[in-house]
């Protein structure tokens, strides 16, 4: 498959897990975006921009991994995106601030700290932590 069906199916795939307008706000029709991919072929992580495949070449920005299970884990800047695409509270964590230090480190947020979230989110859920 070339890129263009690829991110073609991933806007959809997009789409069903985030909502509708997920896959055009994550891979915008008129942006660059790089497709990295398994040996097999299959999408593996789509990075934003123009970015070379050699090794030492500069990473772009990681919008997304897609997994073997056709569900995509956001990247920082994918996560940003969706965070302008959608309003408040759409795929949204709310957690206090006692709790930023871990989640600077990229841990996890415990939920003792969530403070508010979106009703729609349901368990294995992508969410945004805010």
């Amino acid at each position: 498959m070339s890129d263009s069906e690829d991110l073609a199916e991933l806007r959809v795939g997009a789409d069903y897990q985030f909502g509708a307008g997920a896959g055009e706000a994550l891979f915008p029709v008129d942006e660059p975006i790089t497709i990295r991919r398994s040996s097999g072929g299959r999408p593996r992580q789509i990075i934003d921009g123009d970015v070379d495949d050699t090794p030492g070449s500069p990473e772009g920005d990681r919008l997304v991994s897609y997994g073997t299970d056709g569900r995509f884990t956001l990247g920082t800047a994918g996560a940003r995106r969706l965070q302008d695409a959608f309003p408040e509270p759409s795929h949204r964590v709310v957690v206090g601030s006692e709790s930023e230090p871990y989640v600077r480190d990229g841990r996890n947020a415990f939920a003792k700290f969530v403070t508010a979230a979106d009703d729609g989110l349901r368990p294995g859920d992508e969410a945004i932590v805010v």
